[in-house]
């Protein structure tokens, strides 16, 4: 009797990468910038044009990474890095926020990958194809297979473990349902009957972030998709996410990005940019 010879890999139907590539902001764009702030996902930049004088630069704290920003070059800065953004007169660039996910908010890069850049000729080239297809359903799609080519050859060094039990996965989701700033590590911890302590041991060696980090990025990550809403004044946008006050919230977006909700809402979410240029993928309300 004759038996095939099958390898089986059928565990691949539970990675499905292409859903991990989660796009929050994508712009092309020339403006003049200078802040230091840190994002609940990662920053990818392409310098099509630089400002001449080589006064542009990306410094990330705590590493030693300070570079000028180039025509041709690209820029990685992982999730959660504060750094300073200086971008003068003359530069012209595309940005891309985006998040590589095997769990919502939980990101491949979370683990304190370090910042890169190098030469980005072939993908500025892709790019602009891209940016001229005028069917939005393939240009979607391109765009994420760009990035999910680009985190391929940048596989992250210090991944978290993914084995991970599924009491974690089950807290995950009820965040993500319920989640709000009166939201605590320790009565997610009462929920599950261990000690705060102990979760939050079993959360960093799980998913490589704190998780009250985690409920900070979501926060911020929710802020962003309640923010690109018009309807909603920011006292309501605060309300919704659970804070007692709309200057609570104010403080917290300043601490967490570097800016006011207000000028969060007008840098990122409704056009610096041209017309033309404007954002073409909006951040998205966690559900």
């Amino acid at each position: 009797m004759h038996i095939p010879d099958v390898d089986d890999k059928s565990y691949l139907r539970n990675h499905n990468c292409a859903n991990a590539v989660v796009l929050h902001l994508l712009r092309k764009e020339r403006i003049r910038f200078h802040q230091l702030c840190v994002f609940p996902y990662n920053i990818l930049v392409l310098v099509l044009e630089d400002d001449g004088r080589a006064e542009s630069y990306i410094r990330a704290e705590n590493q030693t990474f300070f570079r000028p920003l180039l025509r041709g070059r690209y820029y990685f800065i992982p999730t959660g890095c504060r750094a300073e953004y200086q971008l003068l007169p003359g530069i012209r660039y595309y940005t891309f926020h985006v998040g590589f996910e095997f769990y919502p908010g939980i990101d491949f890069y979370s683990n304190q990958e370090p910042c890169c850049d190098g030469d980005a000729s072939a993908m500025i080239r892709r790019m602009e194809a891209i940016w001229a297809e005028e069917d939005e359903l393939h240009q979607s799609c391109a765009v994420r297979a760009f990035l999910l080519d680009f985190f391929l050859s940048h596989w992250p060094q210090h991944r978290p473990d993914v084995r991970r039990s599924s009491e974690l996965v089950q807290l995950l989701a009820f965040i993500h349902e319920h989640g709000s700033a009166e939201m605590t590590v320790e009565s997610l911890a009462e929920r599950l009957s261990i000690h705060p302590d102990t979760l939050t041991r079993k959360f960093k060696l799980a998913f490589g972030i704190l998780p009250k980090e985690y409920l900070n990025n979501f926060l911020v990550r929710r802020a962003s998709g309640l923010l690109q809403r018009p309807e909603l004044s920011i006292r309501e946008v605060a309300g919704k996410l659970g804070f007692h006050s709309e200057y609570y919230f104010s403080r917290f977006m300043k601490k967490r990005t570097g800016f006011s909700p207000g000028i969060y809402r007008k840098n990122f979410l409704t056009g610096h940019a041209p017309p033309q240029q404007a954002v073409y993928l909006r951040p998205q309300e966690p559900r």
